[in-house]
């Protein structure tokens, strides 16, 4: 049975004893090294273009698990049997970007926070990574997705000066918590580890670049043009079009 524990007011914040049941967290990349209440204006979630910060959700925040939480709030008040959102001391939000979206529409100023630390030997990307893909095991959370770890798993691969073997994705991949199938684990990362051998063995194409390469092999009568096949009706249209309009500009 979960506990949860009403508020007054949206004046009022959680306190932290309420939380003393649970454990502070502690991963292979972090500790959480106290819980404390934050005023909601200090936390850090966009970017300075007013962006939110989740870097690791393929998607922004989900409007229907939000208005969920929202609900679950007004109603039914603090889940205390689940962890509360994650930080770094700066007060960067690591998890519960859904959570504070929820809180800010509801008016809260202050709310509880676990606190954490980066261990010996890791850094704040690998934190950013196991919270925010492994946190989310509480109700009415929204889990992170095959794509949300397709996403991080693909940076993690860009980070270093080779491609890392199958075997050290799939490491990576259940260092962190999450429900896949190890079917699911095998065939995120071979799709992820293709991406990158492909991307490291072909050079991409923006609009500019298109333009000019087809420009470059037209003015020379060749009948061969650069084509994305990749499905995508629009693409082909694009092709058309813009190789059309290198040939006459030329």
């Amino acid at each position: 049975m979960v506990k949860f524990v009403k508020l007054s007011t949206p004046s009022t914040a959680p306190k932290v004893e309420w939380f003393d049941a649970l454990d502070l967290p502690e991963g292979n990349s972090y500790r959480v090294v106290r819980r404390e209440i934050r005023e909601l204006s200090t936390i850090l979630n966009t970017d300075d273009d007013g962006h939110e910060r989740n870097v690791v959700r393929s998607t922004g925040t989900d409007q229907k698990n939000k208005d969920a939480l929202k609900n679950s709030i007004t109603v039914k008040g603090v889940l205390v049997d689940a962890q509360p959102p994650f930080i770094f001391e700066n007060g960067k939000l690591l998890d519960g970007f859904t959570r504070y979206q929820a809180l800010i529409e509801l008016q809260y100023a202050r709310w509880i926070f676990n606190v954490v630390e980066v261990k010996d030997g890791f850094t704040a990307d690998d934190v950013v990574n196991e919270v925010g893909l492994g946190a989310n095991d509480h109700p009415p959370s929204k889990s992170a997705n095959i794509d949300d770890f397709r996403k991080r798993l693909a940076a993690w691969i860009g980070r270093h000066d080779e491609i890392p073997a199958y075997e050290e994705c799939v490491r990576w991949v259940n260092s962190i918590s999450h429900s896949f199938t190890q079917q699911q684990v095998t065939n995120l990362c071979e799709s992820v580890i293709a991406s990158a051998v492909a991307a490291a063995s072909m050079e991409s194409f923006d609009a500019s670049k298109t333009k000019n390469y087809a420009r470059k092999i037209l003015s020379k009568g060749t009948n061969v043009i650069a084509l994305n096949a990749s499905g995508n009706s629009t693409y082909f249209r694009r092709t058309a079009v813009e190789c059309l309009e290198a040939l006459y500009a030329g």
